[in-house]
């Protein structure tokens, strides 16, 4: 993969998903794992995978928003190609995408209610305008807040595009 650093995301993809499928056979045992690969560009990134939502957050309209992009897990399916494709994301100037693992969506209150991607989306436009340090420890401060008890991981990256 290093010698070609031209590749496209979801050919990337595919051959993560040949060496996991290869040791997942090998192990011979049925499991899987999630991955969204991106590449940032000048005007926005190109996603492939699948992985939880992307949360982003349009600065010209002050409007957050998930982007869902379409695939397949890795590791259940031999083969990804033409089960995986580029998706090409715009951002513009000021943007914010929210990357996460699903125990920040799934964080449990202590009635069982599930903190969700709607609630995460409002958290993020709430932020929006600090400073990026400030606005992920908010973020995580709204899920741990939220949750009577942490069963996963919450793990969060917040990227803002700049001229």
């Amino acid at each position: 993969v290093t010698q070609r650093p031209g590749l496209k995301p979801s050919e990337l993809f595919s051959a993560i998903n040949g060496a996991i499928r290869e040791n997942i056979s090998r192990l011979n045992t049925n499991r899987y794992m999630t991955l969204n690969v991106i590449r940032l560009g000048d005007h926005g990134f190109t996603v492939a995978g699948k992985h939880q939502d992307l949360a982003i957050f349009r600065k010209a309209t002050g409007v957050a928003e998930l982007v869902s992009n379409k695939g397949c897990w890795l590791g259940m399916i031999p083969d990804t190609r033409g089960h995986v494709e580029d998706q090409e994301v715009a951002l513009a100037e000021g943007d914010l995408v929210l990357l996460y693992t699903d125990g920040v969506t799934e964080a449990q209150s202590a009635s069982g209610e599930l903190y969700g991607d709607q609630r995460l989306v409002q958290a993020l436009a709430k932020v929006a305008g600090l400073p990026q340090e400030q606005a992920l420890s908010a973020l995580l401060a709204g899920v741990v807040a939220f949750q009577a008890r942490q069963d996963d991981d919450i793990t969060m990256m917040l990227l803002r595009k700049t001229a």
